[in-house]
């Protein structure tokens, strides 16, 4: 196939090809081009990865289309027998589908090319050399191009390219593909390949960058056979001693082996050690090998894995002067000590013999080191000793030393540990099992199993406790027939003790029994203590009084006798205590707490006297008898559960104590403090009953802002396509001002909230709902509603506890319908703009209604603009009025009746504002007819200073009025509104007449309201 090829094409300076060619001065060398076809970001470079030197070519793969790399030699002509080697290889072991050709052009270096050599990938990942034919151009100049086509490809790598005759061994050539293995009469043996010509090191050596690379021959076969490469060195030690060797991969994941050999080069070789993978990764490692002075030894690097670099070191140690002894233990751990033995063969010293805790430092002389004792204080003769005067039960580890002349002292032997025997404990005594090593038991106590089921441990994760417990576990098949026994503890006969102990089930049937007697053995535990029969929670803090009948060793046991297949039985908190003459409560805790209380429980076994519970805000310290310490509250004759009030968010200190003062026994001790801490008090609006107002207009325009921070559940979740698992709730309510109303609430960022509406009486009935996004979104949910009518709105989150942001904003609008049509009659005084209106909802403040602008004509024509409006009161503001001009505003049907009259408007703006203003200008309140009109009279000239003005009451209204209230019981905000219009131009004044206030008429009922007195 004949190539032709176009791309970037980059020279070097012109030049005949020579060869060979290593690529050590830079790609492309000089007199060699390269180019490529599609992707001009990857060009043929150099590279480090080499088959010898210090350079190579490279080509990476191409990230875009399929691509052709070239790089080409200057141009030469092959004479007879020549022909073309080069090394090659390729970056991964993967095949991504590469092609790589060796391609002849007899024109350019741009070709065109005709492929001579082709090859896909083969995943090889170390050079290999390939050798092509030049024969069918002999004579003839020519260009040789490398070339790499792919797209996502492999890269290729290209060094030490020749064009020569074959080599030919025996020419007393050492051509580059021979070796003194393959060709011995052209080339001579190897630096260190091989056993003769072993690199003399000594010790301390390190060896950089070596590499097993020497193609050919010269590994030992008397450690391992599977080699066929190696590096050799000799090294003789001055002294005996031991060595270390060790390789390591410096960048580069080397798998390397060590062999370690005596005898002749040439003659018979002994294998002496070998290793592999002995040292981390693939590494080697020959450690504390033993060698003798003056003996040579020939250490061998093999390549039967790979031959890449690494590094590696030998080092030499001496005999110590000062033997160091071996075979330490300690053996027959008594209450005291222990006994201590070693051996050292060939010593002649005395010896130190040094103890501690587990972990300390011993010393290097004739003084203890830090934590450590020196036995007798002074060297003893030899093995063994035994060590008295210990602790009991207690752990210490132990080191040997050998003092030789001089003083010269040899290093420490390893430490061995033993642990003391256990003596008797004496009362008062405590167990909380945090000393155990899990999941065995404390020191000194022991466990029996008596048919073969699960034993007791103990457990670092217990169901009931923190911290670590004892657990009799569960066993499928076997009931529990099992003991658990503590230390043995020193009483006194005829005295009273106290037996406290915690215990309880996770949830299943499980059966415990707790005795006591003189041996740690079933057969030992004689007398019973209580018998707790089935359980299954918990846990259950009990005490319990015994009085052995003699002086002596006791120990107490737990019997675990539950059926098979239960679950945990856990015990905690053991103690033992010489009965108090006034017993101190047990088992403090708290319940039920709440923002301001909550619950003390407590038990007292045995108490006689009346019981105190103190408290005060943390850190307390509370007081003896029947005085509270300071700043601490006292409850006095206090039963379980007691309960207290506490103030919300602060944390406080609980004591209980006994008051045996009536039996002249004065008062306990107080028990140690437990901890409360209150919570936040809940949200105002945390119930139905407290539920915050909504303003509510015709769109969002001034949402609420709210939060569940501290709120409680009032009623459960409702379902609304789904039921969270609580319903944290705060309420609000709303009076709708439409027939159809929206109530919007925007979470914050982890806040997924519920809207549950409601109507009638606290808590009322849900009517709608709305769950419709997750956290952060904006619920709405739009429903019928009556106008007038008050609704509520209870508000929660999805989650089944509060959110970490649990604000959000609400809000609740009518959607605006209009009822009542208007019109606004403006005239002009001449042709030109007609002024504009905004139509106000007066609780809001919100713009419902624009309009107006046009082409006005001039008076006496009227101009006439429709608008409309809903229920409610709305302010009218006309904007941009030319001077002369005038408006009216009335309803647009029969009667017709005039809202605003302004037939001398003044230029500019004209606006109703104050909804509660009695002044002129007031709001318009719709509706407006004789649905609402209660009375009505035109051009009445004669009315009279100190007359009443009467209108027909209204039934609603005097539904509103509080008998036998009086002037102050009465509601300020209902009654009626007198307005007095001006008939040249608008009302001019509104008088408002309300309940609690009474205009002269007398305190005679509702009917007071119907009048009002002129010039009052």
């Amino acid at each position: 196939m004949t190539a032709l090829v176009l791309g970037s094409l980059l020279f070097a300076t012109a030049a005949k090809a020579q060869f060979p060619e290593g690529f050590e001065a830079g790609v492309p060398p000089a007199g060699w081009s390269s180019f490529d076809l599609a992707d001009p970001g990857q060009q043929w470079q150099s590279s480090g990865t080499t088959h010898s030197g210090s350079g190579a070519a490279f080509i990476r793969y191409s990230t875009g289309p399929l691509d052709s790399d070239y790089l080409v030699t200057p141009q030469f002509t092959p004479t007879a027998g020549q022909e073309l080697t080069f090394w090659e290889r390729e970056s991964y072991g993967l095949d991504y589908g590469s092609t790589y050709t060796v391609e002849v052009s007899t024109t350019s270096p741009t070709g065109p090319f005709t492929p001579i050599f082709t090859r896909a990938e083969n995943g090889s990942t170390t050079y290999t050399l390939q050798t092509v034919s030049l024969a069918a151009y002999v004579g003839t100049p020519i260009y040789i191009a490398f070339v790499s086509t792919n797209s996502d490809g492999d890269n290729w790598y290209i060094d030490d390219v020749d064009v020569a005759a074959p080599e030919v061994c025996g020419d007393a050539t050492c051509a580059p593909s021979e070796n003194y293995f393959t060709c011995s009469t052209d080339c001579p043996p190897p630096a260190e390949g091989i056993c003769a010509s072993a690199a003399l090191i000594s010790a301390p050596y390190t060896g950089t960058g070596v590499v097993v690379d020497l193609n050919g021959g010269g590994a030992p076969t008397e450690c391992y056979a599977g080699a066929t490469n190696a590096r050799w060195y000799s090294y003789t030690p001055g002294a005996d001693g031991t060595i270390e060797i060790s390789s390591d991969y410096p960048g580069t994941i080397s798998d390397t082996r060590v062999s370690v050999l005596t005898g002749t080069c040439g003659g018979v070789l002994t294998c002496v050690e070998d290793d592999d993978d002995a040292g981390a990764g693939l590494t080697s490692l020959i450690s504390d090998l033993p060698v003798s002075g003056g003996t040579t030894y020939y250490i061998a690097w093999t390549d039967n894995y790979d031959n890449d670099l690494f590094d590696w070191t030998l080092t030499y140690t001496a005999l110590p002067t000062c033997l160091t002894p071996t075979g330490l233990g300690a053996t027959n751990p008594s209450v005291e000590g222990a006994d201590i033995a070693w051996t050292c063969t060939s010593c002649t010293g005395t010896f130190i013999v040094e103890y501690g805790a587990p972990g300390f430092t011993p010393g290097t002389d004739g003084t203890a080191g830090a934590g450590g004792t020196i036995w007798t204080g002074a060297p003893v003769a030899g093995s063994p000793v035994t060590l008295t005067g210990l602790m009991s039960s207690t752990t210490y580890s132990v080191v040997v030393r050998q003092v030789c002349p001089g003083p010269d002292y040899s290093a420490n032997t390893s430490p061995v540990s033993f642990t003391t025997s256990c003596g008797a404990a004496d009362v008062p005594y405590f167990q909380d099992f945090e000393s155990a090593v899990t999941p065995a038991m404390p020191n000194c106590w022991s466990v029996q199993n008596i048919n073969g089921s699960n034993t007791w441990v103990t457990t670092s994760f217990p169901s009931l406790f923190s911290g670590k417990a004892a657990r009799y576990p569960w066993n499928g098949a076997n009931p529990a027939d099992d003991w658990m026994f503590s230390q043995g503890i020193n009483l006194v006969g005829g005295t009273e003790y106290t037996l406290t102990y915690s215990y309880g089930s996770a949830g299943f049937d499980e059966a415990l029994e707790v005795y006591y007697g003189s041996s740690a053995s079933a057969a030992g535990m004689t007398e019973l203590v209580v018998d707790h029969g089935t359980f299954d929670d918990g846990p259950f803090t009990v005490s319990y009084s015994i009085t052995p009948g003699a002086d002596g060793v006791y120990y107490f046991g737990w019997h675990a006798y539950s059926a098979a297949d239960q679950f945990n039985l856990e015990v905690d908190d053991i103690s033992l205590i010489e009965t108090p003459a006034c017993p101190v409560p047990a088992a403090v805790s708290t319940s039920g707490t709440t923002y301001n209380g909550t619950n003390v429980n407590f038990t007292c076994s045995g108490c006689t006297g009346s019981v105190i519970i103190e408290f005060g805000e943390a850190p307390h310290t509370p007081g003896v008898g029947a005085t509270a310490g300071s700043g601490g509250t006292i409850v006095s004759g206090a039963v379980s559960p007691q309960a207290i009030s506490l103030d919300p968010s602060t944390t406080y200190e609980i004591y209980v104590r006994q008051d045996c003062s009536l039996s002249l026994d004065g008062f306990s001790d107080n028990t140690t403090a437990v901890t409360v801490s209150t919570p936040a008090p809940p949200p105002a609006n945390d119930e139905c009953a407290g539920a915050i107002s909504l303003i509510t207009g015709f769109s969002c325009v001034a949402p609420t802002n709210g939060t569940v921070a501290n709120s409680t559940q009032s009623i459960a979740p409702i379902f609304c396509g789904f039921t969270s698992a609580a319903a944290f709730d705060v309420w609000y309510s709303f009076v709708a001002n439409a027939t159809e109303s929206t109530v919007d609430v925007d979470g914050s960022s982890s806040f997924d909230a519920i809207i549950d509406i409601r109507e009638g009486a606290c808590p009322g009935v849900n009517i709608a709902c709305a769950d419709a996004t997750g956290n952060g979104g904006v619920e709405s949910v739009t429903f019928p509603t009556v106008v007038g009518q008050t609704y509520y709105v209870r508000v929660y989150d999805y989650g089944s506890s509060l959110p970490t942001t649990p604000e959000f904003t609400i809000c609740a609008y009518g959607t605006f319908v209009c009822s009542t049509d208007l019109t606004l009659e403006v005239t002009m005084p001449s042709l030109g703009t007609l002024p504009t209106f905004d139509l106000f909802y007066v609780p809001t403040g919100e713009v419902v209604q624009s309009g107006g602008g046009g082409v006005g004509n001039a008076a006496p024509a009227i101009n006439a603009i429709s608008l409309c409006t809903a229920d409610g009161p709305f302010a009218f503001a006309v904007n941009g009025m030319p001077a002369g001009g005038t408006y009216k505003l009335r309803l647009a049907d029969a009667p017709f009746t005039r809202l605003i009259d302004n037939i001398d408007a003044v230029a500019g703006f004209s606006a109703v504002n104050d909804v509660l203003s009695p002044a002129s200008n007031g709001p318009v309140q719709i509706p407006i007819g004789p649905t609402e009109l209660l009375y009505t009279s035109c051009d009445k000239y004669f009315w009279k200073k100190g007359e009443f003005i009467v209108v027909n009451e209204d039934p609603d209204v005097a539904a509103e009025w509080v008998p036998g209230g009086g002037t102050a019981g009465q509601d300020p905000t209902t009654g009626y509104d007198f307005w007095f219009y001006d008939p040249n131009g608008g009302y001019s004044f509104i008088r408002q007449r309300r309940h609690n206030v009474s205009d002269g008429f007398g305190n005679v009922g509702s009917p007071r309201t119907c009048h009002m007195q002129v010039n009052n």
